[in-house]
């Protein structure tokens, strides 16, 4: 074989590796290019070397691409079968009739609900009559915004770190048909610091077994009302409880955030019990294509992704155990696993991060008058009274983040205003997140798997949220049995 063969093939190896790095289809180019003469018996085995290595490397990248895949990675922890791995939804009213699992950058999978007793019942406890009801879903899912989120106990939390969302007009359906024993209502804090499967196993005994959860990202104390009005009107029987999760920034009516919810949450239809024209199931498609555009993360969570995105991008390979970041006005923060396995470095982290919170930005002393915040408390209290023998409300449990970016005359006034309107069947818990027992790591969510945590002021995860629920579980059995007494 010539010498200026050798050099050749040397040159479209040399051609093949920057072509491998830039479009993964290098060995194209080395056959095409490569017009050499036969190869002899050392230059074939080296080219079957390199043929070889090439081969390793699109496994090794395949198999790279799969773990990275966004997809891939919210469904670790899944079962198969409770997924709908085809993405062209809508094909049958089945995949039509899909909850979503919703990560922090908008990728969701469905997840088939319906068809698994136990995925359904950790949704909609009680409710095994209604999970067969056709009918009843085509109008759940036919438009409804799907912005409500719950954990699910059927799923392990500890792989899955998102919750399953649901439907706040769809829940208003769901009561019409089949009433409830127990109703939930509150913002984002309340829907991911309840698990409303634990608590209908441990209020069995106060006569709940169906558990409705009608919450809602940012809901006011005016949607709770006029939420509360509507199921009024159906006439069916009291629900044993309403459990209601009061958030600080509730009272803060003045606050942008506040004002511009309002705006978009007095748009709101609650829907109409008549029959409905079934639309195509591609709609779901086009739902959650919107939903993911939308309404994602950012909107719900006031913690700037990007931030963590832009950190971790520019973070060592192994960060220290308490390594992390902030940026001014932002909620967001990244630590290592280490930090996680060590609860002095949480709480270091929590000291050294600086309070914000989006919903209280301009809040003042003078903001401690909340008088106008007392007669829609009252106002909603008349209408909960006509739904439920039984009012519950408790302060949502918040990271210090929170509750020193706060004057302090702000949250004695609020507690000292919930606590005046407990009375005959209201109860009322103002208690902190240390009376529920929480602490940083019960605020900390899995951003990249085994590497990059975010710290949420506001929003607890799994464990937390089972911490909330049982306390609050023994709080309303106790409170209930002194009532009877």
């Amino acid at each position: 074989m010539k010498r200026g063969n050798n050099f050749r093939i040397l040159e479209n190896i040399s051609l093949f590796n920057q072509n491998l790095a830039r479009t993964g289809r290098g060995y194209i180019n080395l056959i095409v290019q490569s017009n050499v003469a036969p190869p002899t018996k050392i230059s074939a085995r080296f080219f079957a070397a390199v043929l070889c290595g090439f081969c390793a490397s699109i496994i090794l990248v395949f198999c790279v691409s799969r773990q990275m895949n966004p997809l891939n990675r919210l469904a670790r922890g899944i079962p198969a079968e409770f997924i709908f791995r085809d993405t062209l939804f809508g094909k049958s009213r089945a995949q039509a009739h899909a909850f979503p699992l919703v990560d922090f950058d908008g990728h969701y999978l469905g997840i088939r609900a319906l068809d698994f007793p136990d995925l359904f019942s950790s949704l909609y406890p009680g409710y095994e009559a209604a999970r067969t009801d056709d009918e009843l879903w085509d109008r759940y899912f036919n438009g409804r915004a799907l912005a409500s989120f719950l954990w699910s106990p059927a799923l392990d939390h500890s792989e899955v770190q998102h919750p399953m969302f649901l439907s706040f007009e769809g829940a208003h359906l769901v009561y019409a048909k089949y009433g409830a024993d127990l109703l939930i209502y509150g913002s984002s804090e309340t829907a991911l610091g309840l698990v409303p499967q634990t608590l209908a196993h441990r209020l069995h005994s106060a006569g709940v077994y169906k558990v409705l959860p009608a919450t809602r990202p940012t809901a006011l104390v005016d949607t709770v009302r006029r939420s509360a009005n509507w199921l009024a009107q159906q006439k069916k029987p009291k629900a044993k409880i309403a459990l209601w999760g009061y958030s600080g920034w509730n009272a803060f009516l003045r606050g942008d955030a506040l004002v511009a919810a309002a705006k978009e949450q007095a748009e709101i239809v609650i829907p109409q019990t008549g029959r409905q024209k079934i639309r195509p199931g591609n709609e779901l498609a086009a739902r959650l294509t919107d939903f993911r555009n939308n309404l994602n993360w950012n909107h719900v969570m006031p913690a700037s992704f990007q931030v963590i995105r832009n950190h971790w991008s520019q973070s060592p390979a192994r960060a220290g155990p308490l390594e992390f970041k902030q940026e001014p006005g932002q909620d967001g923060f990244v630590f290592s696993t280490e930090a996680l396995r060590n609860p002095e470095n949480l709480a270091q982290i929590g000291e050294m991060a600086q309070p914000h919170f989006a919903h209280f930005v301009g809040i003042n002393e003078s903001d401690c008058d909340l008088r106008s915040a007392a007669r829609d408390l009252d106002e909603a209290l008349v209408s909960l009274k006509a739904v439920a023998e039984n009012i519950f409300i408790y302060l949502t449990p918040v990271t210090p983040l929170v509750t020193k970016y706060v004057p302090a005359c702000y949250w004695k006034n609020l507690r000292t205003l919930l606590l005046s309107r407990r009375g005959p069947r209201v109860f009322v818990n103002t208690g902190d997140w240390q009376s529920y027992g929480l602490n940083w790591g019960d605020f900390a969510r899995e951003f990249s798997p085994g590497y990059s945590y975010t710290l949420d002021a506001n929003h607890t995860n799994f464990r937390g949220a089972q911490k909330v629920t049982l306390a609050l579980s023994h709080w309303i059995n106790s409170a209930l049995k002194a009532e009877t007494r």
